[in-house]
């Protein structure tokens, strides 16, 4: 089973910093729920406890990921904080 920190090719990248990667409460959570609203409550209740949620999130915006939960947030709600 992928966990959500490493499922996509770019995270996995050996130049990239991994330190709140390593760190992110989302280890061991199945990938496919980051992206499925019927386990939105459970993936936010994971990153609400993240100690890397911030920079999770602070990624996804970066990048311009328009899909999934990064850092407890949606993409629509990561749009409304970038405002």
């Amino acid at each position: 089973m992928t966990n959500a920190v490493e499922s996509l090719p770019f995270l996995s990248s050996p130049d990239r910093d991994r330190s709140w990667r390593d760190a992110a409460n989302c280890k061991t959570t199945p990938t496919q729920w980051f992206y499925e609203s019927r386990h939105m409550a459970e993936v936010k209740k994971i990153c609400s406890e993240c100690p890397s949620r911030m920079e999770c999130c602070d990624f996804a915006v970066r990048n311009g990921i328009k899909f999934g939960m990064w850092g407890g947030l949606t993409h629509t709600e990561r749009l409304e904080v970038v405002r």
